[in-house]
C-alpha cells in the first residue's frame, strides 16, 4: 500500500486533510502529470503530490523522500521541482498579499486565532 494511502498519520505527514490533498492534485494535474511510455510506467499525478509535499513538509533530504516513496533521488528532486513550478504558475489565483500595514496586522491576527483555536482543540 502505497504511503499516501495510509490514513493514521495523513495530516501529520502532509500538513493538510485528504480532500485538501485532492483538489492539490486536481489544481496541479495539468501541469506534471505524466503519462506511460512503452519503455516506463510514469508516477501517478499522487504520487508526485505526495512526494513533494511529504519534501515540502518534513524537510527530509532527497534521498530519504525517494527512499519513502520507492524512486530514484533524482527522480524526487524532478517531481519537487515540477511541483513548486507548478504552484509558482497558480500562485496569483490563490495567494494575495496584505496591501498595508493595517491589513498585514488583521491577518496576523487572523493566523494567531486559527493557531490559538487548533492548540486548543488537539488538547
Amino acid at each position: 500500500m502505497p504511503i499516501y494511502n495510509y490514513n493514521p498519520y495523513w495530516r501529520e505527514h502532509f500538513r493538510m486533510s485528504r480532500r485538501t490533498f485532492q483538489f492539490v492534485v486536481n489544481l496541479v494535474r495539468d501541469s506534471i502529470e505524466k503519462r506511460d511510455t512503452r519503455f516506463r510506467e510514469a508516477v501517478s499525478i499522487e504520487k508526485r503530490v505526495a512526494v513533494a509535499l511529504w519534501r515540502l513538509a518534513s524537510g527530509n533530504t532527497y534521498r530519504t523522500v525517494a527512499s519513502t516513496f520507492g524512486i530514484g533521488k533524482s527522480t524526487a528532486v524532478k517531481i519537487t521541482n515540477s511541483f513548486i513550478d507548478a504552484l509558482n504558475e497558480l500562485y496569483e489565483d490563490w495567494i494575495t498579499f496584505p496591501a498595508s500595514v493595517q491589513e498585514t496586522g488583521e491577518a496576523i491576527q487572523r493566523f494567531s486565532d486559527v493557531q490559538h483555536n487548533a492548540d486548543f482543540r488537539r488538547n
